[in-house]
C-alpha cells in the first residue's frame, strides 16, 4: 500500500461531467474508463472523494458506489481503507481477465480442449517473441529455473517441478516485453494449475527434456525452433490430459 503522502488526487485529473441520461451507473463507469484509456488517470492515482465525485456527476453516493464496485470487479480500480485510502487506479495486472476465464471454466463453458487450443496459440507466440527479445537477465532467470526443475525431477519432487514449470512459462512471457502476453499467460496458467490438480502432473520424462529444449532455442534466439518446441510440449501435455480424463471417467461407477 502506498505511503499516506502519496494518497492524493493527481493534479492532472480532470473533473468529471454531470450525467444527464437516465443510465447513471453505466455513464459513471464509461467516463472513468475513458479517462483511463486517454491517460489522464494513471496507475496509482486516487479518484476524488465520494462526495466530490457524486457532486461532479450529479448523482447519489449510492449510485456512485455501484459504479465504483463495478470498476473494481473489472480490475480497473482498487478500494483501499484508511485515512489515505479511497478508489485508486490499478496497474492492469489482469485480474479481471483471470476472473472471467475462471468463471467460464467453472461453469463448464471452457473445456480442457478449449484451453489447450488457446494455450497452443498463445504459448508458441510467447516462445517465439521471447527468443527474439530476451535479455541476458531473462536468460539467466530461465537457466536457473530449468536447472532447479531438473534438480526437482532427480529428487522425485513432482509438485516442485510442476510449480517451476508454471514459473518457466511466466518467465518466458516476461521476456517478450509485451504486457498483453504477460496478462494472458498468467490467466491461462491459473487455469492449467486447476487441470494439474484435477488430473495430476505428467512424468518428468515428458516434461523436462522439452523444457530444456525450449530454453536452448530461446538462448540461441531461434524463434521458429522455440515455437516448434513449445508446440511439441503442449501437444504431449494435451494427450496426457486426454488420457487422464478418460481414465477418470472409466473409473466412475455406472459409466
Amino acid at each position: 500500500m502506498p505511503a499516506a503522502t502519496s494518497a492524493r488526487v493527481p493534479a492532472h485529473a480532470p473533473a468529471f461531467e454531470a450525467i444527464t441520461s437516465g443510465r447513471a451507473f453505466e455513464e459513471v463507469a464509461a467516463q472513468i474508463r475513458r479517462r483511463l484509456q486517454a491517460g489522464t488517470l494513471k496507475t496509482d492515482d486516487r479518484l476524488p472523494p465520494e462526495r466530490v465525485l457524486a457532486g461532479q456527476f450529479g448523482i447519489s453516493r449510492n449510485t456512485l458506489r455501484q459504479a465504483l464496485r463495478s470498476l473494481q470487479t473489472m480490475g480497473l480500480l482498487e478500494m483501499r481503507p484508511g485515512k489515505s485510502g479511497g478508489a485508486f487506479v490499478r496497474d492492469g495486472g489482469g485480474d479481471a481477465v483471470l476472473a472471467g476465464l475462471s468463471d467460464l471454466a467453472h461453469l463448464g463453458v471452457i473445456q480442457p480442449e478449449h484451453l489447450s487450443e488457446a494455450r497452443m496459440v498463445l504459448s508458441t507466440s510467447v516462445a517465439s517473441f521471447a527468443a527474439l527479445r530476451r535479455t541476458d537477465e531473462d536468460l539467466a532467470a530461465l537457466a536457473r529455473n530449468v536447472d532447479a526443475g531438473e534438480a526437482a525431477a532427480r529428487e522425485g519432487n513432482l509438485l516442485k517441478r510442476e510449480r517451476l514449470g508454471f514459473e518457466f512459462q511466466r518467465l518466458l512471457a516476461a521476456a517478450t516485453k509485451n504486457p498483453v502476453f504477460v496478462i494472458f499467460t498468467n490467466a491461462v496458467i491459473e487455469l492449467n494449475e486447476d487441470l494439474a490438480r484435477r488430473y495430476g502432473a505428467p512424468s518428468h520424462r515428458l516434461v523436462m527434456p522439452r523444457r530444456r529444449l525450449i530454453f536452448s532455442h530461446v538462448a540461441a534466439r531461434d524463434a521458429p525452433a522455440a515455437a516448434a518446441a513449445m508446440k511439441d510440449f503442449l501437444q504431449a501435455l494435451a494427450r496426457y490430459y486426454v488420457r487422464q480424463r478418460k481414465q477418470q471417467a472409466a473409473a466412475v461407477p455406472g459409466r
